[in-house]
């Protein structure tokens, strides 16, 4: 497409349409055909909302793995104290 950016250490698969004004991030690699003015990023890469979702998730789970730890010692203490 028209007025493209890929920025440094992009990689794109061969015979993709990219549309006008795509911005593809750096270090992304692009799998799939992106459409006119979306915005990509990631490895693979993918619309930058999800992108940063994703991100977001990934910095929240070791929280969420000690939370889920907590409550299966608190099940696991209810359970053998019912029985």
């Amino acid at each position: 497409g028209n007025f493209v950016v890929v920025a440094a250490q992009a990689g794109v698969a061969g015979h993709l349409k990219i549309g006008d004004q795509a911005v593809i991030a750096g270090q992304s690699g692009v799998m799939n055909e992106i459409p006119a003015g979306e915005k990509w990023l990631g490895s693979p890469a993918c619309r930058d909302i999800n992108a940063k979702r994703q991100y977001i998730a990934l910095r929240r789970l070791p929280d969420l793995l000690h939370r889920v730890a907590e409550l299966e010692k608190k099940l696991a203490e209810m359970s053998s104290a019912g029985s």
